[in-house]
């Protein structure tokens, strides 16, 4: 491991007032103008154990360690999203920055790492240095692993929230990356204000909630502390709006640190698009010519109008006269809410926030794994890759709106991902047999993240991933890519299904599998694909899979009245071998499956499937694809069959319209007028409309060239070949049995 030193003075001659300390740590960076240093010697790590150490200097004292997360990138790629006034501090220097995104350690209240060095830039040589500031960076990190949550509340108001001083003075609250932009509209701009006034001219302090910040971080080693805001964002921003109106509509009155800098308040939401319309709304004073956008300048817009308006009632009868001071103090000392100040990872933060219940983030499963996603790269992986994490969900929500239809959402592509993370952590290997139980397969993907995340990051060790901390340890669990992939796979596979390019076989299978018991496992198709995505052979063994996992499931869907724990078990372990095994094997292992059921699905064509929609819904279209030419079976077509408004008629009326045949008929058919041989599909219009009529009525209906008739290939088989009998015999439902049975059996086993 090599060390770095590098300079936080940013003028050429060094000098102690040009640090920028403050945007090092602020953004977690390090950077310089290239001049040619040998910043691509530095070795960059995806974890604490590998690359190189950056010792940070202020003057000649060390007061900060960094380890380099990233390659060399300049200022573009650091993404940092600088303020106005700290843009200006780099003296337009930008094009030529360079530098690294880094995990920072503070090392400032240690009085033994003077290093004398000149250099902006260099390798640290003295051995004893380098040993120290080694064992520091150990035992810091273990420090820092095991501090323990902490909780405080207090009552303040904004001139103490801002002004007061401490052992650490707090001056910046810092509106978080996974935060939602800052969105208040006209309605809560108005209550707002309106409630101040009534305060004002009641002359009574006014409640206006709780904010939730999280524990003082480090924004300069020289004693200067920042927090992030948890909950509160909208109105800690709109009373920084009030302020700045006031400042416009009355320059010549004093309003203090509140109004001359506007230091105190920040957002990193949005890349730094929501910091630069705040400067502009803040600093430029050019209202007139913001962009329709900035939702800042309008809501500043509509304050001034506001405080305009209140200016003009003057002497008016129970109005408030305008006074700029009054308004000035009341907003910054008689405004009070609980502050809540939270010592934690980002997860308990977030559930106290979520138990609070606050307005703000809203919290849903999409968001919760944004947000616990970042810490887990972040402060797990050492990596900051929110951005990355945001173009995610921001690709879902393209694809969607450029389809015009719902594609995928986040929580469909993590119920993909849930099954894919079982099967590639398993090791099959008898002395280690690890992995996540396949029962978790089945858990909603909010429920498997929150007790991923949770044992992840030692909140809860949840039963069934008590092994997360060592497979993630072992090889990193979750990979930004492999979301993006099957966000990719998605979006093809609703290419390919709404321009009717998949394979017939491959559309029916989907269509069999979606209407068996087992839909909830439509997904595999992609858990396959993306195990076997570099097979060269991947198209052709994709629909081999999924004609027998269809094949499969309407076996277990017909010879069972519910799901199976059998069938979830054996899935489980399917998916588990398709990260281990062939997919050759695969496939092989699914067709010796379904051979051990040939004797019990024949057996079980003879039941009476009228009582069980699921098993008489997928039979009798099935039947009716497979009754049709090949020509017939094009995807548009069979998308018809099995997306249509369709019913299952009873060929022999389970209720026949002559009262007085019903015993005969029921004494002749018995349970079987239930069975195959007298079911079969047909539009839903037409079964409704000749109900319990019979058979040489209803045969009229079957097929023909009117419109009103049938357009099935069954009804239309049975139109023709019985056409002039009055009744459906039994002996004809038994041939119409028996050839249902000889198809499906060749279908199904081949």
């Amino acid at each position: 491991m090599n060390i770095w030193r590098l300079s936080s003075s940013w003028s050429q001659d060094g000098n102690y007032d040009s640090t920028i300390l403050d945007i090092f740590w602020k953004h977690g960076v390090v950077f310089i103008r290239d001049d040619g240093k040998p910043l691509h010697s530095v070795n960059h790590a995806d974890n604490d154990e590998e690359g190189d150490l950056i010792a940070v200097t202020d003057g000649d004292r060390i007061v900060g360690l960094a380890k380099p997360l990233t390659a060399v990138l300049d200022f573009t790629e650091l993404k940092m999203g600088l303020r106005k006034s700290d843009a200006q501090r780099l003296s337009d220097a930008e094009a030529d920055i360079r530098g690294f995104r880094v995990r920072f350690l503070n090392v400032s209240d240690l009085d033994d790492l003077g290093d004398q060095e000149p250099s902006r830039f260099c390798r640290i040589n003295d051995e004893t240095l380098k040993t120290r500031l080694k064992e520091i960076w150990t035992s810091k990190n273990c420090e820092d692993a095991s501090k323990a949550f902490k909780i405080e509340a207090s009552t303040k108001t904004l001139d103490k929230l801002i002004r007061e001083k401490g052992d650490q003075d707090v001056t910046l609250y810092q509106v978080p990356v996974y935060q939602r932009p800052y969105a208040w509209g006209e309605d809560q701009i108005q209550r707002f204000l309106g409630d101040i006034i009534r305060g004002i001219n009641k002359g009574e302090d006014m409640f206006i909630g709780t904010i939730q910040l999280s524990a003082k971080r480090l924004l300069d080693p020289r004693g200067e502390y920042y927090q992030e805001v948890i909950d509160g964002q909208q109105r800690l921003t709109t009373c920084a709006l009030i302020l700045k109106a006031l400042e416009l509509l009355s320059p010549d009155e004093s309003f203090s640190a509140f109004t001359k800098q506007f230091t105190w308040i920040e957002t990193r939401v949005s890349n730094g698009l929501m910091q630069k319309y705040l400067d502009q709304t803040l600093f430029e004073n050019a209202l007139e010519d913001s962009s329709e956008l900035n939702i800042y300048a309008t809501n500043l817009k509509l304050i001034k109008k506001i405080l305009e308006e209140w200016m003009s009632k003057d002497g008016e009868e129970n109005s408030w006269q305008y006074n700029p001071l009054e308004l000035f103090e009341y907003l910054t000392k008689k405004l009070h809410f609980v502050v809540i100040q939270t010592e934690a990872g980002l997860s308990k933060t977030l559930q106290i926030f979520n138990t609070i219940n606050t307005a703000g983030l809203d919290l849903n499963g999409g968001d919760l794994f944004k947000v616990r996603a970042y810490e887990y790269f972040k402060d797990y992986h050492q990596f900051d890759c929110f951005d990355d994490i945001s173009e995610l969900y921001e690709k879902i929500d393209r694809i969607n709106s450029n389809k015009r239809r719902s594609v995928c959402s986040i929580q469909e592509v993590l119920n993909i991902y849930q099954t894919i993370i079982v099967g590639k952590t398993y090791d099959p290997t008898p002395d280690k047999q690890s992995g996540l139980p396949i029962s978790t397969i089945r858990f909603a993907p909010e429920t498997f993240f929150e007790r991923l995340f949770d044992t992840r990051f030692g909140i809860q060790r949840w039963e069934n991933f008590t092994s997360v901390t060592k497979l993630d340890l072992a090889s990193r669990i979750i990979d930004l890519n492999e979301l993006q992939w099957i966000v990719e796979e998605c979006n093809r596979l609703d290419s390919k299904w709404y321009s009717n390019n998949l394979y017939t076989e491959t559309f029916l299978a989907f269509n069999l599998i979606y209407n068996s018991r087992y839909s909830e496992y439509i997904h595999l198709w992609h858990v396959f694909r993306f195990a076997y995505k570099d097979h060269e052979n991947r198209q052709k063994l994709s629909t081999e899979y999924m004609k027998a996992l269809a094949r499969l499931f309407t076996i277990y869907s017909i010879i069972y009245a519910k799901k199976v724990n059998e069938m979830h078990t054996y899935i489980g372990n399917l998916v588990r071998e398709m990260f281990n095994e062939s997919a050759e094997n695969i496939i092989d292992k699914l067709n010796e499956k379904i051979e051990t059921k040939r004797d019990h699905f024949y057996s079980e064509l003879d039941s009476q499937f009228a009582w069980y929609p699921t098993p008489k819904n997928l039979l009798c279209r099935l039947l009716e694809w497979l009754a049709r030419e090949p020509a017939q079976r094009d995807p548009s077509e069979t998308r018809m069959i099995f997306e249509g408004s369709y019913d299952i008629e009873h060929i022999q009326s389970l209720n026949d319209i002559k009262q007085e045949e019903r015993e005969a008929i029921s004494k002749e058919w018995g349970d079987k007028i239930n069975g195959l041989g007298n079911l079969m599909l047909l539009e839903y219009d037409i079964n409704r409309s000749i109900g319990n009529k019979t058979f040489d009525l209803k045969i009229l209906r079957y097929g023909g060239d009117e419109e009103d008739c049938s357009k099935l290939t069954v009804p239309n088989s049975i139109s023709k070949d019985y056409q002039g009998n009055k009744i459906w015999k039994m002996e004809f439902g038994e041939k119409k049995l028996q050839n249902d049975k000889e198809q499906l059996m060749r279908f199904i086993f081949g």
